[in-house]
């Protein structure tokens, strides 16, 4: 009975704690070069589209690839300068990215969905090689960010991407379970 009690207390200060996993993505692990590289599926837990990463430091192609790098060495951006898009079967939230026009300045548009419905737009101005902390207070229970050139104005580039993702409903199937087991172990020994 006691180490019940230990396991639920250890339950009720852990869960509330571990309802969402809070984590920053700053592509710095991925290998590249000065070229860029396509940002895999499954990196991160989250589905990309059109991401790519690069070793902003070193390249020589615009400022802005470095410019954007807050944690060396790489950053991502949109490939070709169109939408680009992360995603994740669990719900996410946004908190916020670092963000820098590659090419020239001007607006960088941030769509937030859930599922197939429009919840959150955000429009960023910023500059080449300039990079520009951006907050999304509220942006949750996401399913996909769509990050856009606005006018046609270039490359954006994202260093130091914070979000939180809520465990899907088997993490928590799974804690009841394990919770049901040490009541049984308990139950049995006294």
């Amino acid at each position: 009975m006691k180490l019940l009690r230990h396991a639920l207390v250890w339950v009720a200060l852990t869960v509330p704690a571990a309802a969402t996993f809070a984590t920053t993505i700053n592509f710095d692990d991925l290998k590249t070069d000065s070229n860029g590289s396509v940002i895999d599926n499954g990196y991160s837990g989250f589905s990309w589209d059109n991401y790519y990463v690069i070793k902003g430091e070193q390249t020589s192609f615009d400022p802005g690839y470095g410019g954007t790098v807050i944690s060396s060495p790489n950053s991502a951006f949109n490939g070709h300068g169109g939408p680009a898009t992360f995603s994740n079967a669990a719900k996410f939230s946004l908190a916020s990215l670092y963000l820098t026009k590659v090419w020239q300045d001007g607006g960088t548009l941030f769509e937030g969905y859930r599922g197939n419905q429009l919840v959150f737009s955000k429009t960023v101005y910023s500059y080449s090689g300039l990079p520009v902390l951006v907050s999304f207070n509220g942006w949750t229970d996401l399913t996909s960010v769509v990050m856009s050139d606005d006018n046609f104005s270039g490359q954006s580039a994202i260093d130091n991407l914070s979000v939180q993702v809520v465990p899907e409903p088997a993490t928590y199937a799974m804690l009841l379970g394990g919770l049901v087991l040490l009541a049984a172990v308990a139950r049995r020994r006294t």
